[in-house]
């Protein structure tokens, strides 16, 4: 019998933490067969690991599970099912809100199905509580032209998501505007709004070596350039747009400082693609495809496809970027005025304002917990309390701080 599709991988591994990368980088390498450009590849990499994150870190929780794998290529388009069979959702709808966490004590724990649905042509999430998830993504590769189908998929989706879209759009663009013309008040109220989005991209970047509160920062200024660089006339949600600023920025600072250590025959590698696509863009006037260097270089597109993420230039955020309008600036003079807007942003996205408005103990046992990192134990003995009271008292206040951000 004549199977529907060209080629299929299936993997299934344990929940642990450290997998994440390499069903990463697996299903980049089976993907390469489809010759997609370097941006495509990176798309589908995103992706998959926010949806195998959440596998391991909502999915399993504090247990452990096999989170299972299937990719299929058919035609020029490859489809992933994610899967796992952990705690489940309760609520999908609500779960892909950008702002929504399955664990309210731990505001870095979206969901990410904001990202998947910028990264991949389709998404769909179906779970059963308790029984649980699995999440399906298909990415087409050269889509060179636009068929009935993809008009078809598109106003259904537009007609699907007008109202809401609409209702966001008309209530942020003010806002947005007058953050672009310098209202500190309006830019802070939007990335409060979006506080749960950042947190979901900052989050996949865990066990890098850094405090995820500096990478958090780092993502506040890539979505204050986001909303800086939005047009009206996109008529797109913000969140939707902002995403690969955020991405980006990270992904730079992350470059910029040096931490990530690539293997010297990576590097060689990656030194030869360089060199190769340099001579093939002035030869042909062209980008080289993945299976083009596979023939010139005889090396399996899985390596190259490991190599292209070595490959990245370092770009610094101290770095002019001429534009037409403002000439040489750097990214740190866009944020900048007569105050260090950057530390004004630090300083807002700690919530100080919300901090100040809690009773003197609520406020002393936030300071504690999240500022001078003590335990619940620690601050019982410090309050004069019982660990109990601790836990239920900061339960109280989180989930507080969530309605108010979300509101």
């Amino acid at each position: 019998m004549k199977s529907l599709y060209e080629n299929e991988m299936k993997l299934e591994f344990l929940s642990k933490s450290n997998n994440e990368a390499f069903a990463r980088i697996s299903i980049a390498a089976f993907a390469a067969q489809l010759d997609p450009t370097i941006e495509e590849l990176a798309d589908i990499k995103t992706a998959v690991s926010e949806a195998v994150t959440n596998s391991i870190i909502h999915g399993y929780e504090d247990s452990e599970g096999m989170v299972k794998i299937d990719c299929k290529i058919i035609g020029n388009s490859i489809l992933i099912e994610i899967a796992d069979m952990g705690k489940g959702i309760e609520n999908i709808e609500e779960a892909r809100k950008p702002l929504y966490t399955s664990k309210p004590n731990l505001e870095r724990s979206g969901m990410g199905f904001t990202i998947m649905e910028s990264f991949m042509d389709e998404l769909k999430v179906e779970s059963i509580l308790g029984l649980g998830t699995k999440v399906t993504m298909k990415k087409l590769i050269k889509k060179e032209e636009v068929t009935d189908q993809d008009i078809a998929m598109v106003l259904s989706k537009i007609t699907k998501e007008e109202s809401h879209r609409k209702m966001v759009y008309e209530n942020k663009i003010k806002d947005i505007l007058d953050a672009q013309n310098g209202n500190q008040e309006k830019m802070t109220k939007l990335i409060e709004e979006n506080n749960g989005l950042i947190w979901s991209i900052v989050k996949r970047f865990q066990d890098r070596g850094y405090e995820l509160e500096d990478l958090y920062q780092i993502g506040c200024i890539g979505f204050v350039k986001s909303i800086q660089r939005f047009n009206s006339s996109f008529e797109v949600k913000l969140s939707t747009y902002a995403v690969p600023y955020i991405l980006g920025e990270i992904k730079r600072f992350l470059r910029d400082d040096g931490s990530i250590k690539v293997s010297r025959s990576i590097k060689e590698l990656a030194m030869k693609i360089r060199d190769l696509q340099n001579k093939y863009l002035k030869e042909k006037g062209k980008e080289i495809t993945i299976k083009e260097m596979e023939e010139q270089l005889k090396v399996a597109k899985e390596e190259i496809a490991l190599a292209l993420d070595s490959l990245k230039p370092t770009v610094s955020i101290y770095e002019e970027n001429y534009t037409k309008d403002e000439g040489g600036l750097s990214v740190l003079d866009t944020l900048s005025s007569e105050v260090d807007e950057a530390e004004q942003v630090v300083r807002k996205i700690a919530m100080k304002e919300m901090i100040e408005s809690l009773e003197k103990r609520e406020k002393q046992l936030i300071l504690l917990r999240y500022y001078k990192n003590k335990t619940q134990m620690e601050v019982a003995k410090i309050l004069g309390i019982s660990q109990v009271q601790v836990s239920r008292i900061e339960k109280k206040i989180l989930h507080s701080m969530k309605i108010k951000l979300a509101g």
